[in-house]
């Protein structure tokens, strides 16, 4: 017979096994705290000490920190992707704590069942939870997103922030690009992607076979909502020619902020390259696909890194290409083509940036695997 109790608190001259530093494995959220499960054997008591492997709370300081480098305080007040992303992340970390929580005490009410039947019917309530929270969030971009005739009428300063993008036309100061919400559908979808995985401990190939159902039912979804028209499609009236009849407007997705059709293409665009890349791992495993030193792996582990880094390198490297003459000096969004470079140099240039960030990204990768789950550099 096992009971769990609350962890007593640690003492001068106590022991304790030494804890593995997180890294990128490293389970999204394992427990609310530490606990001692006690396990009466013929021998005696057998203590045993489990601790949660990643810290929450870094998550949620991660996207505080995130949101607040992100707004450029010169000229205009610009909510960036980084301002998205931090949002996200912090509720995402909220979300999936309150979940499991909530999943927790619901097991503990439903005990009556079974443990067994118990756990797995809590699970199922939070996965259906989950499921409808994105739909529903996903939506709603889908209707209350105004008509370019109504684009400029008066919009509380929040909503902008948190619900709808607003253009760079110089009539404000404030200037929202990636309003947060609409984008948390997705995050929230993820978060159900990821608890199904991990409490029902889907084997590589169940998982890949999974991911191909999800990609395969959501481009079907994108395919009918984009033939349709109407409900899904952000404003599809003002594209002419209409979606139906033109191949190229078909895939002229609404991303700010995100429709239904966006939603639904991308997402089933990623879950096939996630089926894609487990059934390549299983087929390529202990070869040089899944060497440590793979690129993909590289960048996909340090991807925060890469994302911030790759401004600096690219605009570093256009500094030079101007200093030489090779180039015009860069002119923003309405810079024209003849000051950039001729094609075949520019995926030349491409090439040679990826070089130095696969660089830069094994050397931050190494650093950060070896720092302690609470160092201040895994949040970044």
């Amino acid at each position: 017979m096992a009971t769990t109790l609350p962890r007593p608190p640690s003492r001068q001259g106590d022991e304790e096994a030494p804890v593995a530093p997180a890294n990128e494995n490293t389970p999204l959220l394992s427990g609310a705290g530490a606990s001692v499960s006690v396990t009466n054997t013929v021998d005696g008591p057998v203590v045993a000490v489990s601790r949660p492997q990643r810290l929450v709370y870094l998550d949620q300081i991660r996207g505080t920190l995130m949101i607040l480098q992100s707004i450029d305080p010169f000229a205009f007040y610009v909510t960036t992707v980084l301002f998205a992303l931090g949002v996200n992340i912090f509720f995402g970390a909220v979300i999936l704590a309150l979940e499991q929580t909530s999943t927790d005490r619901l097991t503990a009410a439903l005990s009556r069942l079974g443990p067994e039947r118990a756990r797995r019917d809590a699970v199922l309530f939070s996965l259906t939870a989950y499921l409808l929270s994105a739909i529903v969030i996903t939506s709603l971009a889908s209707i209350y997103t105004p008509t370019p005739e109504h684009s400029h009428d008066p919009i509380s300063w929040w909503f902008k922030v948190f619900f709808l993008p607003t253009p760079l036309d110089g009539s404000s100061k404030f200037v929202s690009m990636y309003a947060p919400i609409p984008w948390l559908g997705m995050v929230i979808w993820g978060l159900m992607i990821q608890r199904a995985n991990t409490e029902f401990k889907l084997k590589a190939r169940t998982n890949g076979v999974l991911h191909a159902i999800l990609a395969v039912c959501l481009l079907l979804i994108f395919v009918v909502v984009r033939l349709v028209g109407g409900f899904g499609n952000i404003n599809p009236d003002y594209l002419h020619p209409p979606p139906r009849e033109s191949i190229i407007n078909f895939f002229n997705l609404t991303k700010y902020p995100p429709s239904v059709a966006y939603t639904t293409c991308m997402l089933g665009l990623v879950h096939a390259l996630a089926a894609l890349y487990i059934f390549l791992e299983l087929r390529f495993k202990n070869t040089s696909w899944t060497s440590e030193r793979a690129p993909l792996l590289v960048y996909g582990r340090s991807a925060f890194f890469f994302y911030v880094a790759h401004f600096y390198v690219y605009q570093a490297m256009r500094a030079i290409f101007t200093w030489f003459g090779w180039t015009g000096p860069f002119g923003g969004w309405t810079g024209g083509q003849q000051d950039n470079l001729p094609d075949g140099w520019f995926w030349v240039s491409w090439l040679a940036g990826l070089a130095i960030l696969y660089v830069a990204c094994a050397k931050y990768g190494r650093f950060k695997a070896g720092t302690s789950p609470d160092s201040l550099w895994r949040l970044f």
